[in-house]
C-alpha cells in the first residue's frame, strides 16, 4: 500500500510540474521577454555544471596515459571560456570592426571547431587520426548532454514565469 501511495504522490507531483510548464509556456507566448529573467538564472548554472561534465568526458576519452582530472578540468574550463568569449563578444567586436556580423557570425563556429581540434592535439599529444576520432566522439556525446540540459533549463524557466 505504501508503494502505491508513493507512486500516486510522484504522479501528482509530475502532473503539477507539467501543468506549471504549460502555464509558463502560455505566459511566454504572450510576452516572450519575460522568459529572459528565469533563463538568465538557469543557463549560467547549467553551464557551470557542464564544465566538469565535459572534463569527465575528456578523462574518459584520454584514459591512457593517466592524467589527473584537474588537468582535464583546466582544459575544459579553457575551451568553455574561449567558446563563451567568441559566442558572446563576436557581435560586439565584429560590428565594431566590420559593421555587419553576417560572415563572421557564420565563421565563428567552424573556427572554434578547428581551435578545439588543434588544442586537443596539442594538450594530449596524440596522432591526428586519434585526435580527430576523439574530438568527434566528445562533441557528439557533449552535444546530446548539452541539448538535454538546455531543454531542462528551459522547462524550469517556464515553471518560474
Amino acid at each position: 500500500m505504501d508503494k502505491e501511495n508513493a507512486n500516486d504522490a510522484w504522479y501528482k507531483t509530475l502532473r503539477a510540474y507539467g501543468h506549471r510548464i504549460l502555464q509558463g509556456f502560455e505566459k511566454a507566448m504572450e510576452d516572450p521577454v519575460r522568459l529572459n529573467g528565469p533563463l538568465n538564472v538557469w543557463l549560467p548554472r547549467i553551464m557551470l555544471v557542464l564544465v566538469p561534465v565535459f572534463a569527465l568526458l575528456l578523462a574518459l576519452m584520454h584514459w591512457w596515459p593517466r592524467v589527473y582530472y584537474v588537468e582535464h578540468l583546466i582544459f575544459a574550463l579553457h575551451i568553455h571560456t574561449v567558446m563563451f568569449f567568441c559566442a558572446h563578444d563576436r557581435c560586439a567586436w565584429s560590428v565594431a570592426l566590420f559593421g555587419d556580423t553576417g560572415f563572421l557570425g557564420l565563421a565563428v563556429w567552424p573556427i572554434l571547431l578547428v581551435y578545439f581540434w588543434m588544442a586537443m592535439k596539442r594538450v594530449y599529444a596524440r596522432g591526428w587520426l586519434l585526435t580527430s576520432l576523439k574530438v568527434i566522439a566528445v562533441l557528439l556525446v557533449y552535444s546530446v548532454i548539452l541539448t538535454i540540459s538546455l531543454n531542462l533549463a528551459l522547462l524550469q524557466a517556464l515553471t518560474e514565469l
